[in-house]
Parts: structure tokens; sequence; C-alpha cells
């Protein structure tokens, strides 16, 4: 359940933001392949890569439902 009284423009702020978590992830998993001792198996990388995909359209997804609920109650034009 979403709470939509929390759909504002620092929400919206927030979400953007967070969309900048998947920078951070591939750049943990360049760490893990490269300069890590136990570098991952080629399962372990594709799986690593899935979510990491998963997430990012997890992301977006919620960030583009809050613009969407912004823009139906005239918050943002």
């Amino acid at each position: 359940m979403i709470n939509t009284t929390k759909m504002n423009r620092f929400h919206l702020e927030e979400l953007i933001q967070n969309t900048w978590q998947t920078k951070t992830d591939l750049e943990d998993l360049l760490w893990k392949i490269y300069e890590d001792e136990t570098a991952p198996t080629e399962d372990e990388f594709h799986n690593t890569i899935l979510g990491v995909i998963e997430m990012h359209d997890i992301r977006c997804r919620r960030l583009f439902e809050c613009f969407e609920k912004l823009l139906e109650k005239g918050d943002i034009k």
C-alpha cells in the first residue's frame, strides 16, 4: 500500500536521489570483480547484474509513480 500523504516534492526529490544508488551498486560490483581477493563466479556476476537491473527498474517505477501522483494532485505542473 502506498502512503499518498507522503507524495510531496520532498519525497519526489528523495526518489530522484535514490536512483543514483544504481551507480554505487555498479561501482561495488566493479570492486568485487577487480579488487576483492575472491572474484565472483560467472553465476554470481550474472545474478548480481540481474539484481541491479531489477532494483533500478523498481526505483524508476517508484519515482515515476510519485511524479504522476503529484501531477494528478496539481502539486507540480
